[in-house]
């Protein structure tokens, strides 16, 4: 349905940036400033309640993510919601087909994305509202100065 679909983690830790991509192989290259997720994640998830708040959705189950109930929604692509989803934070760009939303109480705990040329993008929210310590990843890592992603991943 969604052609190649290529696995990766990132873990963002101090001045580093560790990948490991589909294939198994482990890269650690510097993070530069300005480097991180953007928007933070805090206010990611209050962009994407409110926006689901002003959009049109279908309800189409529940599923279980990251342990929690959550309620899947799927977005639909109005201008009313395309707005909902582009201000104040964007969320969503123009060419985005589908979006689909699972919501567990009153937070986000996944955001799916697909675009007309078939990218598939998404992000998993796995602690809100804990306390979170981020560590290093074990293993052995090569430096890459400079990593090309080059495909969708599920930020973590």
């Amino acid at each position: 349905i969604y052609g190649d679909v290529e696995r990766g983690l990132v873990t963002m830790v101090g001045d580093r940036t560790y990948i490991t991509t589909a294939d198994g192989e482990n890269n650690v290259s510097p993070r530069l400033p300005g480097d991180a997720l953007e928007p933070p994640i805090g206010d990611l998830s209050r962009a994407v309640t409110t926006a689901l708040e002003n959009s049109d959705f279908t309800r189409s189950g529940t599923e279980v993510i990251t342990g929690s109930a959550a309620t899947r929604y799927e977005v639909e692509l109005t201008d009313r919601s395309i707005a909902a989803f582009s201000d104040p934070v964007p969320i969503v760009s123009q060419d985005v087909t589908r979006l689909t939303i699972w919501i567990a109480g009153k937070y986000p705990r996944r955001i799916e994305m697909v675009t007309a040329s078939g990218y598939r993008e998404s992000l998993t929210f796995r602690s809100i509202g804990d306390d979170v310590t981020i560590t290093a990843p074990s293993g052995d890592y090569t430096f890459d100065p400079d990593p090309d992603l080059g495909y969708p991943i599920d930020v973590e």
